[in-house]
């Protein structure tokens, strides 16, 4: 789990700073034309990651599950207001 942490923060950083050098290097439009496609990767990865296992997809509805959900919803909101009045 934690190699997995790991690694989806260098994919994270690496998306950003591969994003930000394309807005340097190019039109806006064009980038923002690409960063469209990114619904389809995300859902070819999820399919792999089913095929290799369908419970690491599984979603909790436990008390427990619902509000942790509930919390990082609000955690969320909250950043987004701090981002909004900065």
């Amino acid at each position: 789990l934690r190699v997995m942490v790991a690694a989806n923060q260098v994919v994270a950083f690496s998306g950003h700073y591969f994003y930000f050098l394309a807005l340097s290097l190019s039109s806006a439009a064009l980038v923002q034309a690409t960063l469209s496609a990114q619904g389809g990767i995300i859902f070819l990865i999820a399919l792999l990651v089913a095929g290799y296992d369908r419970r690491l997809l599984e979603e909790g509805v436990a008390p427990r599950d619902l509000v942790q959900k509930a919390f990082g919803i609000a955690l969320t909101a909250v950043a987004a207001y701090i981002l909004a009045v900065a």
